[in-house]
């Protein structure tokens, strides 16, 4: 989640709010990136950011990264990239030695010398009964399997052998019989939370002793979900085999805390390949579920390995302690960087506006994995044809995730079409199988099924979630200006207000260079509301303070649309002040005028194909400003190459306004250090080539100046 944030891509949020947490976790922040083998493509990214900040790009604020493993594997920290800039390699700090853990920590004792039985078994499980007969009472029994269908099925399974008598002479289930839950990463975050805290509530009754001594204890099947992150200790641990890592981390979950020593079991087995990836035609010939059959069988080596010596005697941490040293071990746990962002990738991640085809660059490969199946989001609503747009922002606990090409399958058996909203002309689009792409945020009415609040998705039409219990938030619109719900401000006093919240953010914040751009761009951002045709759009003007006064904040709730941008306006108006001399409107000083609500950015556009600026037309009276020259909306301004005039004798295009594009171009500078700077449209003399990391964070500051100044004024006394 935070990694997608720091490319300017968020999972699960308004695209309109992207940049200001791409500034913001970009700088002034610690990162701790725990487990790191578990990151997949994601720790090769977080190692290509730090050394962006490092030495490549500038930073407003120190922003550092931490890797917590005790396994950094040789060279990983020296990517092509990091090499080139001389990015130094990270200072490394020992581990506690075995000594000092047991005689310093009690409870660290515990936990590292607890004992752990293991066997690798010929072959998985034949049913549910097995794992049911090694089940112990007022204990947790865990179930790892390496994919989300996998894990259903044996919940199923399990479930079954709970409620059906067992044959022959074997044990019967104990009486009553043991819960058996499920969860993976298929989930609504809210109904995996449920879940997660009621195994929680298990493990702490257990730690405490107050479970009776015939309690039908709890069996919990999973993914790799509970690899990380939780702090449980199970009885008993079936597993699929996964790579060598993973491993590690799931028996890092047998008798965590060193209570259950003589009587921790864990079960390990080869999983399988799907029926589809036998074919050494496929594309997938070479993986074991999400896996490399290479991994499976390296990580079964080693297995083998370690469960030969706890047969000898050899005590679980001695004997993993040799295991992991091993020559195969290191191998086995050398981070993955199948993809590895590069700058260019990075600074083309800037603009947050849909590309040609509408949609997103999907930076998935560069947070967990190089999948083909990358997901799409789906959440539900109770409605018939059409639904409202009033209430239907999703929340991200709502929000399930689907592999693309299994939300299509759907689609197509359950002969249904999805929803997805675009804010740009505020309308619904059907979706059919064919249109869905990774990324896309896609609505289902609950009638549609595919989703059970206790097994997650399953693609079954016949399984209705229960609708998510939410705030009423309203769908994100280009034209909608929520923002400007508060009590009546009128704009010059509103724009004072954020002239000096930004004033003290850049003082507390230390932000001296930048100081006064962003009270300039103060000075400017609201300009656009004094337009006639925004004022209009007012509601309920009679019960405004005063009459005759220009108004920037008003009450509504939340549906105030006046069919324009009014920064797109104020963008203008400054932009008519800097061709006229004003030095002070530099042009870091007009992105930050255009894009204080995250709307208007790196590209001036017009909506829905009309023939505008964000909603305002060539028609539309000229806006008046005292000492400025009226503010007429000039489409020119759209222009790629800005507006100038042919000079036939030369024959060369003179500029005489630069566009928009090379504004940015400059305002941003170039992804690599050694590339050529030009100094066309914003010279020397002003913030210039100042990279993406700076400018998401004042863009950030600014939007944070504002938002302080909307909710009634803002003074120095202020915090």
């Amino acid at each position: 989640m935070l990694l997608s944030r720091a490319l300017n891509r968020g999972y699960g949020m308004s695209r309109y709010r992207w940049p200001m947490h791409f500034g913001l976790l970009n700088n002034d922040c610690l990162w701790v990136m725990d487990e790191t083998q578990l990151m997949a493509n994601g720790v090769a990214t977080s190692i290509q950011l730090d050394g962006f900040r490092s030495l490549l790009w500038p930073v407003a604020k120190p922003c550092i990264t931490w890797w917590m493993t005790a396994t950094a594997p040789t060279g990983a920290f020296s990517t092509t990239d990091r090499v080139e800039l001389h990015v130094p390699e990270p200072e490394s700090f020992p581990p506690s030695s075995e000594q000092d853990l047991i005689r310093n920590d009690p409870l660290a004792r515990d936990r590292w010398l607890a004992s752990k039985g293991i066997k690798v078994l010929a072959k998985a499980p034949k049913n549910g009964e097995s794992i049911l007969k090694q089940h112990q009472q007022a204990s947790l029994t865990l179930v790892f399997l390496n994919t989300v269908d996998e894990a259903r099925i044996w919940q199923a399974m399990i479930k079954t052998a709970t409620i059906q008598p067992q044959k022959g002479k074997r044990k019967t289930a104990p009486s009553p019989s043991p819960e058996v839950l499920l969860v993976h990463g298929r989930f609504r975050p809210a109904d995996r939370e449920a879940i997660l805290l009621r195994m929680q509530q298990f493990c702490e009754a257990q730690s405490r002793v107050a479970l009776k001594v015939d309690d039908p204890g709890l069996i919990v099947v999973t993914t790799q979900v509970l690899e990380a992150g939780v702090d449980i200790s199970a009885a008993r641990l079936w597993s699929q085999i996964g790579p060598w890592a993973s491993v590690i981390q799931r028996l890092g979950r047998l008798n965590r805390d060193g209570k259950l020593d003589g009587n921790a079991e864990a079960f390990f087995w080869e999983p399988k390949p799907a029926d589809e990836n036998k074919d050494k035609d496929s594309p997938n010939s070479g993986c074991v579920g999400p896996y490399e059959k290479s991994e499976i069988v390296a990580a079964k080596g080693l297995l083998g390995e370690l469960e030969s010596r706890l047969k000898r005697g050899e005590g679980y941490r001695d004997a993993l302690e040799t295991v992991m040293a091993s020559d195969a071990a290191l191998e086995a746990l050398k981070w993955p960087n199948s993809v590895v962002i590069r700058p260019d990738d990075v600074h083309g991640l800037f603009p947050t506006e849909p590309d040609l085809a509408g949609g997103f660059t999907n930076v998935a490969p560069f947070v967990r994995s190089e999948d083909a199946d990358a997901d799409v989001a789906v959440y539900y609503r109770e409605f018939r044809g059409t639904p409202s747009d009033a209430d239907a922002e999703p929340d991200s606990k709502e929000l399930v995730a689907v592999p693309s090409h299994v939300f299509r399958n759907f689609l197509e058996e359950a002969k249904c079409r999805a929803l997805l909203w675009n804010d740009d002309t505020e309308q619904w689009a059907r979706v059919c199988p064919a249109d869905v792409v990774p990324g896309m945020r896609l609505l289902l009415p609950v009638a549609a099924g595919g989703y059970s609040d206790s097994e997650g998705w399953t693609g079954d039409p016949g399984d209705m979630p229960t609708p998510f219990s939410r705030e009423t938030r309203a769908l994100q619109k280009l034209f909608a200006d929520p923002e400007t719900a508060a009590a009546w401000q009128p704009l010059p006093k509103h724009t004072t207000s954020v002239e000096t919240a930004a004033e003290f953010l850049a003082d507390r914040l230390t932000l001296v260079i930048w100081r006064q751009a962003l009270v300039n761009a103060a000075r400017w951002h609201d300009v656009g509301k004094a337009h006639p045709r925004w004022q209009a759009a007012i509601p309920n003007p009679a019960q405004a303070p005063r009459a005759n006064e220009l108004w920037a904040k008003f009450p509504h709730e939340g549906n105030f649309r006046p069919g324009t941008r009014h920064e797109a306006l104020s963008l203008l108006a400054a932009w008519n002040a800097r061709d006229g001399g004003d030095s002070s409107v530099a042009a870091l000083v007009l992105f930050l005028v255009a894009a204080h609500h995250g709307k208007v950015r790196t590209l001036l556009r017009s909506s829905d194909g009309a023939d505008d600026l964000f909603g305002w037309k060539a028609a539309d009276e000229a806006l008046s400003l005292a000492g400025q020259r009226p503010v007429v909306v000039d489409l020119a301004r759209r222009a790629i190459a800005g507006t100038g005039k042919l000079d036939w004798n030369a024959m060369e295009y003179l500029v005489v306004s630069p566009s928009w594009s090379a504004l940015m171009d400059e305002l941003l500078g170039p992804p690599w250090r050694d590339d050529p700077i030009t100094s066309n449209a914003v010279p020397s003399t002003e913030p210039r080539n100042l990279r993406p990391f700076v400018v998401a964070y004042l863009e950030a500051v600014f939007r944070a100046a504002d938002a302080r100044a909307s909710r009634g004024g803002f003074n120095a006394r202020h915090t």
